[in-house]
């Protein structure tokens, strides 16, 4: 539980360094906090999975996905997974949510700094900002799938 707590305190000292804001949330070791990007709030969680050693960043891509979509969001998913540098996007199937999360061990002799914490939280923003929309679009009926597929593995060329 020590190494728990050195890591939290790295990343709360990550944000007050960078001069960025965060609330503590009601679960030990979790905190909130939020970015403005391109005129888009992104909602991000950082909590400690304390059992396994992980330094967990997740964010609600803020829009539902209805069951006649979920499919097609789905595999659009599994599209760009592989071409996201860390992380992955994730859809609960359950609740029509699509999240975004990277996650970091902390285990034994693994060293966490603060430039590590700022990455994860870029490679994070950087994500969202770059597929959120396609996602969207697809959860909500104005880009098909077959026409996401076509511009995305053209864009890859």
């Amino acid at each position: 539980m020590e190494r728990s707590h050195e890591v939290f305190n790295t990343i709360k000292s990550c944000f007050e360094n960078q001069g960025w804001t965060y609330s503590l949330l009601d679960r030990e070791f979790t905190l909130k906090t939020g970015f403005t990007n391109e005129g888009k709030h992104i909602d991000i969680i950082i909590r400690l999975d304390t059992e396994k050693s992980l330094i967990q960043i997740y964010s609600d891509l803020n829009f539902k996905v209805p069951n006649e979509k979920m499919l097609d969001v789905c595999i659009a998913i599994s599209i760009v997974n592989p071409f996201v540098a860390n992380g992955s996007f994730e859809c609960n199937v359950l609740e029509g949510m699509v999240l975004f999360k990277v996650a970091q061990s902390y285990m034994g002799g693994c060293t966490v700094t603060e430039e590590l914490i700022d990455y994860m939280i870029a490679i994070s923003l950087v994500s969202i900002q770059d597929y959120s929309d396609s996602l969207s679009a697809i959860a909500n009926g104005t880009l098909e799938l077959e026409d996401f597929m076509r511009q995305f593995y053209n864009e890859k060329q």
